[in-house]
């Protein structure tokens, strides 16, 4: 494990956030396409056997099937990506337990797993803002 895949770890977790807004705002759209009703009128024979215009209501289908379309996928990515981020924490929590320094485990444990920034982490140790962000950097060279 290096620093690196813990900053891809970020990145997978920023990235599930993202797609589940987008899921939201999918799921949005079709309950607004699914009130939608959409009309035509058209030159026909009605039920009553006359001639004349004919009013045709029903739900926008194309748009409504391309937007259910869109969620089927998201979802799925969604869930492939849950899969992703799960299987990388137990990675993550593992490699962090390795660690020796009980210090630097804390560090990396509220960094990446808690996803605290940098000077909150300083703070609980009661350090100036940058203390923890550098004792991971000294860390990262150390580590063979």
């Amino acid at each position: 494990m290096d620093k690196t895949a813990l900053e891809e770890y970020d990145a997978l977790v920023m990235e599930r956030a993202d797609l589940s807004k987008r899921i939201t705002k999918i799921k949005h759209k079709l309950r607004e396409l699914a009130g939608t009703v959409v009309a035509d009128s058209v030159e026909g024979t009605r039920e009553d056997g006359t001639y004349g215009p004919i009013k045709i209501k029903g739900l926008p289908l194309p748009a409504y099937d391309q937007e259910a379309r869109r969620l089927r996928k998201q979802e799925t990515r969604y869930k492939i990506l849950q899969l992703e981020i799960s299987a990388q924490t137990e990675a993550i929590e593992e490699f962090i337990e390795t660690v020796e320094s009980p210090q630097i485990r804390t560090i990396l444990r509220m960094r990446y797993i808690d996803r605290a920034p940098w000077e909150k982490i300083s703070r609980r140790f009661g350090r100036s803002r940058d203390w923890a962000r550098k004792s991971v950097d000294n860390f990262w060279r150390d580590c063979p």
